[in-house]
């Protein structure tokens, strides 16, 4: 799930409960990287399960443009938020 992404995205142990160890975790990617380089590598998790979801199962992905239109969206509002700290070209995650 969600939380599992998040822990691998900050590389925690992707055990799925958000506990003290997740968010130090979060904290010290956000210090050492941004709150904007977080949301990226988000999506670029998500994406990937997406993607491997319709691979497991062919029936998903009627849904998989919905699912791609949300991290679009999600992106496009990311870009209008004041982060503490603004993003620079090394935060973007090919």
């Amino acid at each position: 799930g969600a939380i599992k992404d998040l822990q691998q995205c900050v590389g925690a142990v992707a055990d799925g409960q958000c506990g003290p160890h997740t968010l130090g975790a979060v904290r010290s990617f956000v210090l050492k990287s941004s709150e904007w380089a977080l949301c990226r590598a988000f999506d670029v998790v998500r994406k990937a399960w997406y993607e491997q979801d319709v691979a497991r199962n062919s029936s998903q992905r009627r849904f998989l443009t919905g699912w791609e239109n949300r991290i679009v969206n999600l992106e496009k509002y990311l870009t209008n938020i004041n982060f503490s700290v603004p993003p620079t070209s090394a935060d973007v995650i090919a």
